[in-house]
């Protein structure tokens, strides 16, 4: 063949399977190294290749060893034949060629690789002391396309004094279809000083899962004879077997000379161990997996230095639907925990929950907590599971008021506020002493709201009549046999006794397993995918960067840093489509404005889906608003669009220390955000009109992406708060549904298919320590708590309790000092926190 035309020591074995341009696993040693850099786990290889008595010399005869191991970005690997060539001649025909081979990756893209080889004989010194060098380059732009460079003995090392070894030059293209299942594969081949160049088409199909068939021809094509002669000169063809960790290939040989037709001319095998190089034949079925729903998950990912790590809520909807795919899950076990989830996270929690049952998985609840949130998420499974030494116990649901009018008035401080709507009632904490009938109205109300869901939840899964749950918080708590007979609960089994009662109840084979990880295979890895960006609005919404409280650590959401992911997101052509989660109460009315108008104009651009979290409310609906579309839970706390603005005047509380102040102005207003003189009356006057703008801003701003005036918006505006199904209804929202869904929806504006995308998010790990929390709260913390360290806040944090209070503290207490005197807000009522 004019592509081998003269022979090197540096060919290896003759493979059952080849390609410069799709190999990626240790046999990429022998045919192009860039591919190690593709691996992402180990590989042990080994195969060998038998001519027939006429071909030898034609087709390399002998066995080898590759072992490689790779990161998905580095790639390393070994190999070693050992060859039988009688074309070199006899005192090298019989040799060893070693390979060392590394490869540096960019994630899907490309991969760049180089080999070095050496040689050992028993009977020639030169092969001894040879040594060669290969490059090689794949490149992946998509799933579908892929490009493979290989340049061999390119150091043109010497064998015999007076002839270098030729350099070899190899480029290849590949069309895949369905994930690698049906492969188009061309290669061209030329050898420095030969009169052509050696063309090699092939084709791949799957037609079973784990079952390929491959053939390769070989067509020698003459460029320096009077005319373009070509001539068909080799056929490979085989199958490949895989069986999860193992698989074989296997392919026999047909060469052809002086038309002929075909001979053949001998056999190749190669077999392989590697976790997820191929999809399998088998499948190996009733397995069971422990999921643990519990402080673990959080909405967004963190990593902190001190204390515990937690799992994206994303990450976990991922896991059910991959499971819910996977042949090889029989059941679930979900290991419920104390958390912090909140209902509507929960209630789409339920919802996979119900598709992994659709989709046959067995589901099971094992209770190490017994409150009503647990009562709720534990009543999708079809069996929930307790320990017998613990009672159940959940108590209902509860809102609680604090207000701080009579404790500031002690201390000598007055909260002046000014609210635009009676239902806007966050200020109410600091200038009552006691609710008003307006937020114990709207807070009754979603209260009644999320314990009808949670009721009639519970009664349509246990099958049970709704008055019997509501009857259950006034009778708790149940001794276990009693909730077993009343049927909140099926089984009572010990911690050290459930994978012997999934034996002897459910036949499970093995033990269970903790976790579950989303596996691909190298056909599933090809290519760049698109990407669905996920951009994470989070906690209370601040101007500048984004951070988190100094004490409970609950983060904060600074429109700078918003404002520079969006600019990214829509510059970056790989980002399909954006969603955005919001889990806010909102914050700054400036902040919400800003992150709107950025979010309206990306959605110029490309399709934004807004997803509403447990709560989006106030600059959290804001910002919503500017998305093309708003998905809600039925249970998400949403509206209350209204805005408020205020100031804490400390004059009394500064005279009662014997501080004095004196003050000159120019001008009424001036000390409308001084802090040691009470509002005049032009003063109040001027922020009353302040926030009566940026309040008719909002329902103009709400009003151009919603069906509805801004009339009508102001109507179910005024500070309301609405469950998701009543927004749902009043046209505040588009479609109910959780997170999972509005990125369906983005893909479907797309034009993407379900799961086709990756899923990326934005703004990326937060930062542990710091983040704004405002002038007032710096100078106020800095003299009051100069003794209280980062280091021992992050330790309080871990304690449940001290957090809660801590969380308590922070929301109500020092909730004014993240903002500036003065700076119009956009919160909900803050007695609408569930316990």
């Amino acid at each position: 063949m004019l592509g081998q035309a003269v022979p090197s020591p540096s060919d290896g074995l003759a493979l059952p399977d080849r390609s410069i341009t799709t190999q990626d696993d240790a046999t990429s040693l022998e045919v192009n190294p860039a591919g190690l850099g593709f691996m992402r786990s180990g590989e042990l290889s080994y195969g060998f290749s038998v001519p027939t008595d006429d071909f030898r010399g034609v087709v390399n005869q002998g066995h080898g060893l590759f072992m490689a191991a790779g990161t998905g970005g580095l790639g390393l690997g070994f190999g070693v034949q050992w060859l039988h060539r009688p074309e070199l001649g006899p005192e090298r025909a019989t040799y060893r060629k070693y390979t060392l081979g590394a490869a540096l990756g960019a994630a899907r893209l490309m991969s760049f690789g180089a080999n070095l080889n050496f040689f050992g004989s028993r009977n020639d010194q030169r092969l001894n002391e040879l040594a060669t060098w290969d490059f090689g380059l794949q490149w992946r732009p998509s799933a579908y396309f892929g490009l493979g460079l290989l340049a061999r003995d390119v150091n043109a090392a010497f064998l015999d004094e007076d002839q270098a070894l030729p350099r070899r030059i190899g480029a290849g293209a590949v069309f895949r279809l369905w994930e690698g299942r049906l492969v188009l594969d061309a290669e061209i081949t030329r050898v420095q000083g030969s009169p052509g160049y050696s063309l090699s088409p092939r084709f791949v199909v799957e037609p079973l899962a784990g079952l390929r068939l491959f053939t390769r021809g070989v067509f020698d094509v003459d460029t320096e004879a009077e005319t373009t002669q070509w001539e068909f000169a080799q056929l490979n063809g085989g199958l490949e077997l895989s069986f999860g960790n193992l698989g074989m290939q296997g392919a026999g040989i047909f060469n052809a000379f002086d038309n002929d037709g075909l001979n053949y001319a001998g056999q190749s095998y190669l077999f392989w161990m590697s976790p997820n190089k191929r999809r399998s034949l088998i499948d190996p079925g009733g397995r069971w997996l422990q999921i643990d729903l519990d402080e673990s998950i959080a909405e967004q990912a963190t990593s902190r230095i001190l204390g515990t790590d937690t799992r994206a809520f994303l990450s976990l909807l991922q896991d059910l639907e991959a499971i819910a795919r996977d042949p090889g899950v029989s059941g679930v076990v979900f290991n419920i925990g104390s958390t912090s989830l909140g209902y509507a996270q929960m209630w789409e929690l339920r919802q996979h929950i119900v598709r992994l049952q659709e989709a046959g998985k067995h589901t099971i609840s094992l209770l190490r907590d017994s409150s009503t949130r647990a009562l709720y998420l534990s009543s999708a499974t079809a069996e929930v599971w307790m320990p017998p030494s613990t009672t159940y116990f959940p108590t209902g649901l509860s809102a609680q008021f604090i207000n701080y009018a009579q404790a500031l008035e002690n201390i000598g401080i007055q909260a002046e506020f000014v609210r635009i709507g009676d239902y806007k009632t966050a200020p109410e904490s600091y200038i009552k002493t006691a609710p008003s009938d307006e937020a114990l109205e709207q807070t009754g109300q979603f209260l009644d709201a999320i314990f009808g869901e949670v009721t009639s939840a519970v009664a349509g899964r246990r099958g049970l009549e709704q008055s019997q749950v509501v009857q259950l918080f006034d009778r708790v708590p149940l001794m276990p046999h009693e909730a077993v007979r009343e049927r909140f609960v099926d089984e009572l089994v010990y911690f050290t006794e459930i994978e012997a009662r999934l034996t002897e109840k459910h036949q499970v084979r093995g033990q269970l397993e903790r976790g579950y990880t989303i596996v691909e295979t190298a056909d599933e890895r090809w290519g760049t995918r698109p990407k669905i960006a996920i951009v994470y609005i989070d906690g209370i919404i601040v101007e500048g960067g984004s951070g988190q409280t100094p004490f409970s650590g609950d983060l904060l959401t600074g429109s700078e840093t918003i404002v520079r992911v969006l600019d990214s997101l829509r510059r970056d052509n790989n980002v399909r489509a954006v969603v955005v989660r919001i889990d806010s109460p909102g914050g700054s009315a400036m902040g919400s404005d800003i992150i709107f108008r950025k979010i309206r104009e990306l959605a110029q651009t490309k399709p934004v889906v807004a997803s509403m979290g447990n709560i989006a409310a106030s600059g959290g609906y804001y910002v919503a608003a500017g998305a093309n579309e708003i998905f809600a839970t039925p249970v998400t706390l949403t509206g209350s669009i209204g805005i408020f603005a205020g100031k804490f005047n400390v004059d009394r509380l500064t005279t009662a220390l014997g501080v004095s102040h004196s003050r000159l102005q120019r001008g009424q207003v001036t000390g409308i955000f001084n802090l040691l003189d009470p509002w005049s009356e032009a003063e109040r006057a001027a922020i009353s009109s302040s926030i009566n703008f940026m309040y008719r801003v909002f329902l103009n701003q709400v009003a151009q992406t919603r069906p509805l005036t801004a009339e009508q918006v102001d109507v179910l505006g005024r500070g309301r708060v609405w469950t998701g199904t009543a927004a749902h209804g009043n046209q505040l929202v588009d479609q109910l549904g959780g997170l999972m869904d509005a990125i369906r929806r983005a893909e479907q504006l797309a034009g993407l298919e379900p799961a086709q995308a990756e899923y990326a998010p934005y703004p990326g790990p937060r930062a542990l320590l710091g983040g704004p929390i405002g002038v007032q709260a710096q100078a106020i913390l800095a003299a009051l708590l100069p003794s209280l360290s980062a280091t021992a806040g992050d330790s309080l944090r871990e304690r449940s309790a001290a957090k809660q209070l801590l969380r308590n503290i922070e929301s109500s207490v020092l909730l004014p000092l993240l903002f500036g005197p003065g700076e119009a807000l956009m919160l909900p009522p803050q007695a609408i926190s569930l316990d």
